[in-house]
Protein backbone atom coordinates (compact mmCIF):
# COMPACT_ATOMS: atom_id res chain seq x y z
CA UNK A 1 0.00 0.00 0.00
CA UNK A 2 2.86 2.33 0.64
CA UNK A 3 4.33 1.81 -2.52
CA UNK A 4 1.10 2.33 -4.42
CA UNK A 5 0.91 5.90 -2.47
CA UNK A 6 4.05 6.73 -3.91
CA UNK A 7 3.07 5.84 -7.57
CA UNK A 8 0.28 8.04 -7.11
CA UNK A 9 2.54 11.27 -5.61
CA UNK A 10 4.84 10.36 -8.59
CA UNK A 11 1.93 10.69 -10.91
CA UNK A 12 1.86 14.32 -9.39
CA UNK A 13 5.54 15.10 -8.39
CA UNK A 14 6.88 16.47 -11.42
CA UNK A 15 3.71 18.73 -13.28
CA UNK A 16 2.58 20.08 -9.44
CA UNK A 17 6.45 20.94 -8.17
CA UNK A 18 7.28 22.28 -12.13
CA UNK A 19 3.78 24.27 -11.74
CA UNK A 20 3.92 25.56 -8.17
CA UNK A 21 7.65 26.94 -8.36
CA UNK A 22 7.15 28.57 -11.48
CA UNK A 23 4.26 30.36 -10.21
CA UNK A 24 6.10 31.11 -6.81
CA UNK A 25 8.93 32.82 -9.27
CA UNK A 26 6.62 34.27 -11.38
CA UNK A 27 4.42 35.71 -8.14
CA UNK A 28 7.61 37.14 -6.36
CA UNK A 29 9.02 38.40 -8.97
CA UNK A 30 6.23 40.63 -10.73
CA UNK A 31 5.23 41.55 -7.45
CA UNK A 32 8.60 42.50 -6.41
CA UNK A 33 8.19 46.49 -7.04
CA UNK A 34 4.68 46.85 -5.00
CA UNK A 35 6.68 44.69 -2.22
CA UNK A 36 10.02 46.69 -2.39
CA UNK A 37 7.52 50.06 -1.99
CA UNK A 38 5.50 48.38 0.54
CA UNK A 39 8.57 48.00 2.78
CA UNK A 40 10.51 51.11 1.91
CA UNK A 41 6.91 52.97 2.80
CA UNK A 42 6.90 51.42 6.53
CA UNK A 43 10.73 51.48 7.00
CA UNK A 44 10.75 55.10 6.02
CA UNK A 45 7.31 56.63 7.34
CA UNK A 46 7.48 54.28 10.91
CA UNK A 47 7.57 55.83 13.84
CA UNK A 48 9.72 52.76 15.92
CA UNK A 49 12.92 53.60 14.06
CA UNK A 50 15.05 57.40 13.74
CA UNK A 51 16.24 58.24 10.88
CA UNK A 52 19.79 56.63 10.78
CA UNK A 53 18.40 53.24 10.93
CA UNK A 54 16.14 53.73 8.35
CA UNK A 55 18.82 55.29 6.24
CA UNK A 56 20.84 51.99 6.67
CA UNK A 57 17.53 49.60 6.33
CA UNK A 58 17.28 51.45 3.01
CA UNK A 59 20.58 50.67 1.79
CA UNK A 60 20.27 47.46 2.68
CA UNK A 61 17.07 46.13 2.07
CA UNK A 62 18.02 45.97 -2.32
CA UNK A 63 20.50 42.71 -1.21
CA UNK A 64 17.08 41.17 0.94
CA UNK A 65 14.82 41.91 -1.94
CA UNK A 66 16.82 40.18 -4.28
CA UNK A 67 17.32 37.20 -2.26
CA UNK A 68 13.55 37.02 -1.63
CA UNK A 69 12.29 35.53 -4.83
CA UNK A 70 15.01 33.09 -4.83
CA UNK A 71 14.24 31.74 -1.13
CA UNK A 72 10.67 31.51 -1.82
CA UNK A 73 11.36 29.90 -4.83
CA UNK A 74 13.55 27.03 -2.98
CA UNK A 75 10.75 26.34 -0.40
CA UNK A 76 8.12 26.37 -3.09
CA UNK A 77 10.20 23.27 -4.85
CA UNK A 78 10.84 21.60 -1.01
CA UNK A 79 7.42 22.15 0.00
CA UNK A 80 5.43 20.54 -3.36
CA UNK A 81 7.81 17.72 -3.58
CA UNK A 82 7.10 17.20 0.20
CA UNK A 83 3.44 17.60 -0.02
CA UNK A 84 2.89 15.54 -3.12
CA UNK A 85 4.56 12.37 -2.09
CA UNK A 86 2.67 12.74 1.40
CA UNK A 87 -0.64 13.19 0.39
CA UNK A 88 -1.45 10.24 -1.53
CA UNK A 89 0.62 7.96 0.71
CA UNK A 90 -1.99 9.65 3.32
CA UNK A 91 -4.88 9.06 1.47
CA UNK A 92 -4.33 5.38 0.78
CA UNK A 93 -4.65 4.19 4.14
CA UNK A 94 -7.86 6.27 4.15
CA UNK A 95 -10.73 4.42 4.29
CA UNK A 96 -13.27 7.23 2.90
CA UNK A 97 -11.07 7.93 0.11
CA UNK A 98 -10.54 5.66 -3.31
CA UNK A 99 -7.94 3.17 -3.13
CA UNK A 100 -7.11 3.54 -6.84
CA UNK A 101 -7.29 7.56 -7.42
CA UNK A 102 -7.39 8.85 -3.94
CA UNK A 103 -5.48 11.92 -2.85
CA UNK A 104 -4.45 13.14 -6.71
CA UNK A 105 -6.95 15.35 -7.16
CA UNK A 106 -6.21 16.97 -3.65
CA UNK A 107 -2.88 17.01 -4.64
CA UNK A 108 -3.76 19.15 -7.93
CA UNK A 109 -6.45 21.22 -6.45
CA UNK A 110 -4.12 22.51 -3.45
CA UNK A 111 -0.93 23.01 -5.28
CA UNK A 112 -2.56 24.53 -8.54
CA UNK A 113 -5.26 26.12 -7.18
CA UNK A 114 -5.57 26.95 -3.57
CA UNK A 115 -1.53 27.39 -2.67
CA UNK A 116 -0.80 29.46 -5.86
CA UNK A 117 -3.58 31.50 -4.47
CA UNK A 118 -2.74 31.58 -0.79
CA UNK A 119 0.67 32.84 -2.01
CA UNK A 120 -0.64 36.05 -3.79
CA UNK A 121 -3.01 36.65 -0.86
CA UNK A 122 0.00 36.50 1.66
CA UNK A 123 2.02 39.07 -0.73
CA UNK A 124 -1.07 41.48 -1.94
CA UNK A 125 -2.67 41.49 1.24
CA UNK A 126 -1.06 40.22 4.57
CA UNK A 127 2.24 41.62 3.81
CA UNK A 128 0.55 44.84 3.31
CA UNK A 129 -1.11 44.35 6.70
CA UNK A 130 2.04 44.03 8.14
CA UNK A 131 3.65 46.64 6.37
CA UNK A 132 0.73 49.40 7.73
CA UNK A 133 0.90 47.79 11.36
CA UNK A 134 4.32 48.25 11.26
CA UNK A 135 4.45 52.09 10.08
CA UNK A 136 1.64 53.08 12.56
CA UNK A 137 2.88 51.20 15.54
CA UNK A 138 4.44 53.42 18.27
CA UNK A 139 7.00 52.14 20.81
CA UNK A 140 8.08 53.93 23.97
CA UNK A 141 11.45 54.34 21.99
CA UNK A 142 12.58 55.09 19.43
CA UNK A 143 15.76 53.04 18.52
CA UNK A 144 18.16 54.36 16.50
CA UNK A 145 22.15 54.29 15.77
CA UNK A 146 25.07 56.64 15.42
CA UNK A 147 25.41 58.47 12.77
CA UNK A 148 28.50 57.58 11.40
CA UNK A 149 27.01 53.80 11.11
CA UNK A 150 25.30 55.33 8.07
CA UNK A 151 28.64 54.54 6.28
CA UNK A 152 29.94 51.33 8.39
CA UNK A 153 26.45 49.43 8.35
CA UNK A 154 26.56 48.85 4.72
CA UNK A 155 30.47 48.54 4.39
CA UNK A 156 30.31 45.71 7.37
CA UNK A 157 27.80 44.24 5.61
CA UNK A 158 29.04 43.90 2.10
CA UNK A 159 32.33 42.69 3.38
CA UNK A 160 30.78 39.87 5.85
CA UNK A 161 28.92 38.90 2.09
CA UNK A 162 31.50 39.23 -0.01
CA UNK A 163 33.35 36.76 2.17
CA UNK A 164 30.79 34.60 2.97
CA UNK A 165 29.38 34.15 -0.28
CA UNK A 166 32.53 33.17 -1.80
CA UNK A 167 33.36 30.86 1.09
CA UNK A 168 30.42 29.24 0.13
CA UNK A 169 30.38 28.77 -3.19
CA UNK A 170 34.15 27.21 -3.08
CA UNK A 171 32.70 24.85 -0.14
CA UNK A 172 29.93 23.90 -2.34
CA UNK A 173 31.85 22.79 -5.06
CA UNK A 174 34.21 21.00 -2.61
CA UNK A 175 31.77 19.06 -0.50
CA UNK A 176 28.78 18.71 -3.01
CA UNK A 177 29.74 15.09 -4.34
CA UNK A 178 31.27 13.93 -0.79
CA UNK A 179 27.53 15.16 0.56
CA UNK A 180 26.08 13.04 -2.33
CA UNK A 181 28.09 10.02 -1.44
CA UNK A 182 26.90 10.31 1.97
CA UNK A 183 23.34 10.38 1.15
CA UNK A 184 23.61 7.20 -0.85
CA UNK A 185 25.46 5.34 1.77
CA UNK A 186 23.13 6.75 4.25
CA UNK A 187 20.02 5.35 2.42
CA UNK A 188 21.75 2.08 1.38
CA UNK A 189 22.81 1.05 4.84
CA UNK A 190 19.14 1.76 6.06
CA UNK A 191 17.43 -0.16 3.60
CA UNK A 192 19.73 -2.89 3.71
CA UNK A 193 19.08 -3.48 7.41
CA UNK A 194 15.63 -4.45 6.25
CA UNK A 195 14.39 -7.79 5.80
CA UNK A 196 14.18 -9.72 2.56
CA UNK A 197 10.74 -9.44 2.72
CA UNK A 198 10.79 -5.62 3.27
CA UNK A 199 13.21 -5.14 0.82
CA UNK A 200 11.06 -6.14 -1.70
CA UNK A 201 8.28 -4.56 -0.29
CA UNK A 202 10.12 -1.35 -0.73
CA UNK A 203 12.12 -1.89 -3.47
CA UNK A 204 9.76 1.00 -5.74
CA UNK A 205 10.35 2.91 -2.69
CA UNK A 206 14.11 2.91 -2.76
CA UNK A 207 14.42 3.71 -6.65
CA UNK A 208 12.20 6.56 -6.02
CA UNK A 209 14.54 7.51 -3.05
CA UNK A 210 17.69 6.86 -5.03
CA UNK A 211 16.04 9.23 -8.03
CA UNK A 212 14.91 12.07 -5.47
CA UNK A 213 18.76 12.20 -3.73
CA UNK A 214 20.52 14.20 -6.28
CA UNK A 215 17.58 16.57 -6.75
CA UNK A 216 17.21 16.98 -2.78
CA UNK A 217 20.94 17.23 -1.86
CA UNK A 218 21.42 20.01 -4.76
CA UNK A 219 17.94 22.13 -3.66
CA UNK A 220 20.04 22.12 -0.18
CA UNK A 221 23.40 23.54 -1.52
CA UNK A 222 21.03 26.20 -3.11
CA UNK A 223 19.59 27.17 -0.07
CA UNK A 224 23.54 26.67 1.82
CA UNK A 225 24.72 29.25 -0.97
CA UNK A 226 21.36 31.65 -0.67
CA UNK A 227 21.61 31.76 2.66
CA UNK A 228 25.53 32.82 3.05
CA UNK A 229 24.99 35.86 1.30
CA UNK A 230 22.72 37.02 4.09
CA UNK A 231 25.25 36.98 6.70
CA UNK A 232 26.64 39.96 6.26
CA UNK A 233 24.34 41.68 8.27
CA UNK A 234 25.43 39.56 11.45
CA UNK A 235 28.74 41.26 11.71
CA UNK A 236 26.95 44.94 11.69
CA UNK A 237 24.53 43.35 14.38
CA UNK A 238 28.05 41.92 16.35
CA UNK A 239 29.84 45.25 15.45
CA UNK A 240 27.04 47.00 16.77
CA UNK A 241 27.08 45.35 20.37
CA UNK A 242 30.71 44.95 20.31
CA UNK A 243 32.36 47.25 18.18
CA UNK A 244 34.07 47.35 14.95
CA UNK A 245 36.28 44.82 16.02
CA UNK A 246 33.56 42.31 17.68
CA UNK A 247 32.31 42.82 14.00
CA UNK A 248 35.55 41.67 11.91
CA UNK A 249 35.84 39.01 13.46
CA UNK A 250 32.44 37.99 13.26
CA UNK A 251 32.75 37.86 9.38
CA UNK A 252 35.81 35.32 10.13
CA UNK A 253 33.64 32.73 12.27
CA UNK A 254 30.88 33.28 9.41
CA UNK A 255 33.64 31.53 7.38
CA UNK A 256 33.91 29.00 10.52
CA UNK A 257 30.15 28.49 10.65
CA UNK A 258 29.71 27.18 6.84
CA UNK A 259 32.81 25.01 7.28
CA UNK A 260 31.77 23.24 10.20
CA UNK A 261 27.75 23.13 9.13
CA UNK A 262 28.84 21.79 5.26
CA UNK A 263 31.27 19.39 7.25
CA UNK A 264 29.14 18.11 9.68
CA UNK A 265 27.05 17.68 6.24
CA UNK A 266 29.22 15.83 3.94
CA UNK A 267 32.17 13.80 6.43
CA UNK A 268 30.42 14.12 9.94
CA UNK A 269 33.15 16.14 11.22
CA UNK A 270 34.06 19.30 12.80
CA UNK A 271 35.65 22.65 10.69
CA UNK A 272 38.76 22.10 9.29
CA UNK A 273 39.45 26.12 10.42
CA UNK A 274 39.24 25.87 14.32
CA UNK A 275 41.62 29.10 14.02
CA UNK A 276 38.56 31.10 12.49
CA UNK A 277 36.54 30.51 15.51
CA UNK A 278 36.81 33.34 17.81
CA UNK A 279 34.09 31.89 20.12
CA UNK A 280 31.24 33.27 19.02
CA UNK A 281 30.03 30.69 16.69
CA UNK A 282 26.56 29.05 17.60
CA UNK A 283 26.83 26.31 15.12
CA UNK A 284 29.28 23.92 17.25
CA UNK A 285 26.79 23.41 20.21
CA UNK A 286 23.81 23.48 18.74
CA UNK A 287 23.13 23.01 14.97
CA UNK A 288 26.32 20.27 14.37
CA UNK A 289 25.57 18.50 17.65
CA UNK A 290 22.25 17.06 16.37
CA UNK A 291 24.42 16.09 13.22
CA UNK A 292 27.74 14.67 13.96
Amino acid sequence: MPIYGLIKGALCLFPCTLFLTICVATVSVVLLPVTAFWTYRAVITTAQWGPNIKVIACILLPVFLVLWPCLATLLAALFSLLYCLAVPVKSTFDESENFCYGGIAEVYHAVMCQYPRLFVECLWVRYYEFTEEFRHSRGREVFDVPFYWIFLCPLLSAAGACIALPAACVMTVIKIIPALARAYYFLWCRYCELGQGMMIMFVLLFALANALVPFLVALAAAAFVVFSAGLGATATCAAYNGGAEAGFRRMVTNVYDLDEFSNAVAFQCHSCLPWANFGESAFHTSVTKGII
